[in-house]
């Protein structure tokens, strides 16, 4: 375990009024030391969240909408007929937005011709299982299940940057390819309390050590606790990655930090 200590020593009552007010003074209030450590638990994911959005693009003549809630119906069929070893399964989907493609505007006083229309929904699935290897299982099998049916990471509403597509080369050549983002995985424990519990013991174990040093074979009084970290929460998750199906998994760190008072 890799820890990182912080050490202050505090002689209370020293340097104010005659060196024998500040003797007496830190005789009757004593000496006090603040230490911290750090200390680290990993644990296994529990749960998973595999997020997408499902395009349409349709003429003007035609319903975007009609035809992004089909394609969403045979996602959500496609899905629902996977054997999945009985994980916990639930799927969301929300309309995420609805936007229409005109012509580039030359001249600025010319009408822009609507070309088309774009509507897009998100899908968030939420996968669990205890058992490690079953989650990674139906979490590939789901992801490339959506991958299969179009989905893809999700695009923002106005995209900063327009994709230049060069035509098809000559000579029958096949037309270049292009990498596009699949679902994202987002790989969550919710049952972490204990390994939460265990890393504030061993921080709380080395900051004591730590201020029984300074102190000698004086014996120390623990006046205040505190614990903090950026994982107090009992949702944790880990990084969240893309690809069509490729779905990694690593342990989820879970960092605490014990700030110690003790008296002497």
């Amino acid at each position: 375990m890799k820890c990182t200590h912080l050490l202050a020593i505090a002689a209370l009552g020293c340097g104010l009024g005659s060196a024998a007010m500040g003797q007496d003074a830190a005789k009757s209030e004593g000496r006090k030391v603040v230490a911290s450590a750090t200390a680290t638990a990993f644990v296994a994911p529990d749960s998973a969240r595999v997020t997408f959005a499902i395009t349409t693009t349709e003429g003007t003549q035609r319903s975007a909408q009609e035809a992004n809630a089909q394609q969403v119906k045979r996602v959500k069929e496609a899905i629902a007929a996977l054997p999945l070893d009985h994980a916990t399964v639930e799927m969301h989907v929300l309309p995420a937005s609805f936007s229409v493609i005109v012509t580039s505007q030359q001249n600025p006083t010319a009408v822009r011709v609507p070309q088309s229309k774009k509507a897009q929904s998100v899908f968030q699935v939420v996968v669990r299982d205890k058992n490690l290897e079953k989650l990674q299982a139906a979490v590939r099998k789901i992801a490339e299940t959506a991958a299969d049916q179009g989905g893809t990471a999700i695009e923002p509403e106005n995209p900063l940057r327009t994709t230049l597509r060069l035509p098809a080369r000559l000579g029958g050549a096949a037309e270049e390819t292009e990498t596009v983002a699949g679902p994202g995985i987002e790989w969550v424990s919710l049952g972490n309390r204990e390994a939460r519990r265990d890393a504030i013991k061993r921080a709380l174990a080395d900051a004591l050590a730590d201020a029984q040093a300074v102190a000698g074979s004086e014996n120390l009084k623990v006046i205040e606790v505190n614990v903090t970290g950026s994982d107090e929460s009992p949702l944790l998750r880990s990084r969240v990655l893309s690809g069509t199906g490729a779905a990694e998994t690593a342990l989820i760190p879970i960092r605490v930090q014990v700030r110690v008072t003790c008296g002497y």
